[in-house]
């Protein structure tokens, strides 16, 4: 069903908005396919359950008083700089998205 259906949506969508038609279908109907969905959410759980138990683990947070910049820099790039990248790349992700979708062409 999927080939049919992208390839109507491609044929009745206008020129100028055929990108954006094909994004939102994407978008919508992405993870539709049972076991490309489960084998790809499977290992993004995977990665983040072993990357945050590997970042935070057994520690407690102790509460200090306030530190420096310099000090809050060097602990966010030396023990947590796997999270850290993580989100950075969720909100590139994000970002890049809502460009894409916001332009006019």
């Amino acid at each position: 069903m999927h080939p049919g259906c992208n390839t109507a949506l491609q044929i009745a969508a206008p020129d100028h908005l055929r990108g954006r038609v094909m994004s939102l279908h994407v978008l919508v109907f992405g993870g539709s396919f049972p076991i490309g969905a489960f084998v790809v959410g499977a290992g993004m759980f995977a990665m983040l359950t072993v990357f945050l138990a590997g970042a935070f683990g057994e520690a407690r947070i102790a509460n200090r008083a306030a530190t420096t910049t310099a000090a809050l820099g060097t602990s966010i790039f030396r023990n947590y700089v796997l999270p850290f990248e993580a989100v950075s790349v969720l909100l590139l992700a994000a970002l890049i998205g809502a460009i894409v979708l916001a332009r006019r062409d």
